[in-house]
Formats: C-alpha cells, structure tokens, sequence
C-alpha cells in the first residue's frame, strides 16, 4: 500500500487600498471656550464700582441691602453657539441662555437678566454668583462676596 500525501498551498494575496485621509477641517471642529473671567458691580455711596471677579469681593458698607450685578466676559476660538447658566450660592439657577458668537477671540460680555439684592442690617452676608458655560465646552467662573452691613 502506497501512501501519498498532498499538500496544499494557499496563498493569500494581501492587498493594501489607500484611501484619502478623512481629516476634521477646522472648520468641521468644535469650537472651544477660551476664557471666561468676571466684573461685579457694587453701587458704593450712589457710585458704580467695577471689581475684578474670580477673587473673593468684600464690602462694608452704610446701608444695606447693597445691590450687586455681575457681568461675564467669554471668548471662544471660533464662531459658535454658546450656552450658559448663571447660578447662585443661595440655589437660584436663573433660565438656560445662549447666544451666537460672530468672532472668534473676540470677548462677548454676558449679563444676567437681574441684580442680586444682599445684605441685611447687622448681619454679614456671605455668597457667590457663578457662570456656568455649558456648550461648547464646559468652563465656569465663580465669585464669592461678602457684604458687612451695620
């Protein structure tokens, strides 16, 4: 009896098909938060005193309650559309906002729709004011004040 043995070979032909590179044009990326920096607005003896925020704020004042408006400068690096909240220590979220953004870089101020009214006689009133960018990317500014009323 004769044995035989076959072998079979198979060759695999690889084939490498380059295709064109799909990359995401600056134009097709999300845009992105620069920067979000803050000014609070004490009106101290009848007069308007714009502050820095992002640093603790604090007053001592002849009357109280003292009104307080913040404002918020955001820049982002493209055109976009922006949402954002502004949100309070004593749990006030005031509505969901956006607005379109025309120029990238260029600083867009955003101001909530009220002014807060804090402070009350002999007491110290401690808080923060918050803006919260929700889109395009995540990015908050806080202050926190305290107002010494007599």
């Amino acid at each position: 009896m004769r044995l035989s043995l076959s072998v079979c070979v198979l060759s695999v032909l690889a084939v490498s098909v380059a295709l064109p590179a799909q990359r995401a044009s600056a134009d097709d990326a999300t845009a992105n938060v620069q920067d979000v920096s803050m000014l609070v607005d004490a009106k101290i003896n009848g007069k308007d005193t714009w502050s820095p925020g992002g640093r603790e704020l604090h007053w001592s004042v002849s009357k109280c309650p003292m009104k307080i408006q913040f404002k918020a400068v955001v820049q982002v690096d493209k055109p976009t559309k922006i949402t954002y909240r502004w949100e309070r220590s004593d749990g006030a979220q005031l509505p969901t906002q956006t607005f379109d953004v025309k120029t990238a870089s260029s600083p867009v101020e955003v101001t909530p729709p009220d002014v807060w009214t804090v402070g009350a006689s002999g007491q110290t009133f401690r808080g923060a004011e918050t803006l919260h960018v929700l889109t395009p990317s995540d990015m908050s500014t806080s202050t926190p004040i305290r107002v010494e009323c007599p």
